[in-house]
């Protein structure tokens, strides 16, 4: 028989009824599903078993015959293999290299007028000598974010 153990039920699928209709989400694929009451009672099942579809099947032969049941899971598996249900995560790809800058924060002041005696920084000097950013680096600074705001036109 069919299972789904393993699955992360909680997080990647989500059904709901609204008015006459069961809809099933399946998150990682996008697929939105409308299930008849057999088929949606009979996921709501593998969800409470795990994934364990003959311990699901077992829990609802009182109220549906078995073939019916049978003929559910195999459709389920059927549409898992077309990947619209039950789908694996995959894992997040982002190229943080071609997406555009559009703001810098820039620390133009390293140092601090109030000297309190109970600064984490060392009363603001954080150790260091007190200083300013150059010129040159703060220009730079900004040509950076013009030069990597691609398309942005609000800096």
């Amino acid at each position: 028989m069919i299972s789904f153990t393993g699955y992360d039920f909680e997080s990647d699928i989500h059904m709901y009824c609204w008015k006459d209709l069961n809809i099933l989400l399946d998150v990682n694929s996008g697929a939105v599903h409308l299930l008849d009451d057999m088929t949606y009672k009979a996921v709501e099942q593998i969800i409470a078993c795990k994934g364990d579809t003959c311990k699901a099947i077992k829990n609802l032969t009182l109220d549906f015959p078995y073939s019916e049941l049978r003929q559910v899971m195999l459709e389920l598996e059927d549409i898992r293999k077309k990947g619209a249900v039950f789908t694996k995560r995959r894992p997040l790809k982002i190229d943080l290299l071609s997406m555009p800058v559009k703001a810098l924060c820039l620390n133009v002041a390293h140092a601090c007028n109030m000297q309190c005696r109970y600064c984490f920084a060392s009363q603001g000097s954080f150790g260091i000598k007190p200083s300013l950013m150059s010129l040159e680096t703060g220009k730079k600074a900004v040509d950076f974010l013009l030069e990597k705001s691609g398309d942005v036109k609000n800096l």
